[in-house]
């Protein structure tokens, strides 16, 4: 995978993370929901549940799985096995979205909308965590480079995407 591509994956996980907090409040204070702003707050908890998970599945588990696949691989480690572990986070991705922004336009119960925020949290936590632990392993070199560039492209397509007029 080329330094820019997973540095867009990268991006397009941090400002998916700000898409989701900038609708949360705007879609649960809203009817059907007619959250509070306590009960909104609350409704954060499965994000942070879900982030908390994304980060084991992350780290530990892919790190085991790339150990895995290592052996499999006559012991060769390459980084390139790390990126098996974002085929759950992708499905998982989908999945989120669907049910928070499809399920809320649709006035599903706040239950599954509450649900996908945490899907959809799973999934962005991973999906940043993942390619840059790729990017690392892959420019071991360059390692701070990464580290470096990761955050302004970032910035710079959320930027773009806020200033956007409608």
């Amino acid at each position: 995978m080329h330094h820019a591509n997973w540095n867009s994956v990268y991006g397009t996980c941090l400002c998916w993370y700000n898409v989701l907090n900038a609708t949360t409040s705007s879609i649960l204070s809203a009817s059907p929901y007619n959250f509070s702003s306590g009960l909104v707050g609350t409704a954060y908890l499965s994000p942070l549940i879900a982030a908390a998970l994304g980060a084991v599945w992350s780290g530990w588990s892919t790190d085991k799985l790339a150990i895995r696949l290592a052996r499999r691989n006559g012991g060769i480690r390459e980084p390139e096995q790390r990126l098996w572990a974002l085929l759950l986070s992708g499905i998982l991705c989908c999945a989120g979205l669907i049910l928070w922004g499809v399920g809320s336009a649709r006035e599903i119960h706040w239950f599954g909308a509450v649900f996908g925020l945490g899907l959809l949290a799973f999934s962005v936590i991973c999906g940043a965590s993942i390619t840059l632990s790729y990017a690392v392993d892959s420019f071991k070199v360059h390692t701070p480079s990464p580290h470096t560039v990761s955050p302004t492209v970032s910035n710079s397509i959320c930027n773009r995407k806020s200033r956007a007029k409608p």
